[in-house]
């Protein structure tokens, strides 16, 4: 237990300086090409301890990067970035300042220097239900949904697993992430998400190739309908 605690708290300060160490620099030119495949969440290889460094990029511009540990992601920093795929370099906007690294795609990985080697898919990860259909198909991505305060953001996966992020600025700016499985059945339309010893049922009331709603169908938000753009 103290070997693992020791090898959290380096893993922490890795993290922190991470953006300032090797592989960047504080050059800032060019215009770049934000959500050019690159938007969407991505992980890191775990290490001995099941500890993983987790990236997400927003098409609008937006960062966090973090690491999950024992079933929770904690976020270490996050800001503005800038993404030039012709020049293959990732740009981090921190309070220390801009910050350059060299990154590019390659066959599904990201690789960014100085922070490591990312994909799509999260350490661990089983096969779950998934997708049964076209529907299942049209459902995998990542969908945000916006209110006055923060927003809601849903990223499912074609294996059947997903996270759900909540941002609220009047709950102190907080950025909540859970990590599900689920399951679709297309001809009721339902989405079935099991989330640790819960379930949460949410109907498929509109589905296009950018736009997803879903109606609660849980107690205390029964028949609240939440509406998404595909990020």
């Amino acid at each position: 237990m103290k070997a693992k605690t020791m090898h959290l708290a380096t893993l922490l300060m890795a993290l922190a300086m991470a953006l300032a160490t090797a592989g960047c620099s504080s050059d800032d030119d060019g215009d770049g090409d934000n959500g050019k495949g690159i938007t969407g969440t991505w992980y890191g290889e775990a290490d001995e301890y099941g500890i993983y460094m987790v990236l997400r990029l927003t098409a609008d511009g937006q960062y966090e990067v973090g690491y999950h540990y024992e079933g929770q992601t904690t976020t270490i920093e996050e800001g503005v970035y800038r993404y030039d795929s012709d020049g293959e370099t990732i740009t981090f906007y921190t309070d220390n300042g801009a910050y350059d690294c060299y990154a590019w795609l390659d066959g599904g990985r990201f690789e960014i220097e100085g922070l490591g080697t990312f994909s799509r898919k999260r350490p661990g990860q089983g096969q779950g239900d998934g997708q049964d259909d076209g529907l299942g198909s049209l459902i995998c991505g990542t969908w945000r949904h916006t209110f006055s305060t923060g927003y809601i953001q849903i990223e499912f996966e074609p294996d059947g697993h997903g996270s759900w992020t909540e941002y609220d600025r009047a709950d102190g700016s907080r950025h909540d992430t859970e990590y599900f499985s689920y399951a679709i059945d297309s001809e009721t339309r339902l989405i079935t998400i099991y989330i640790g010893d819960e379930t949460e049922r949410y109907e498929v009331t509109e589905i296009t190739k950018n736009r997803l709603c879903l109606r609660d169908l849980n107690d205390g938000d029964y028949g609240d309908t939440m509406a998404m753009t595909r990020q």
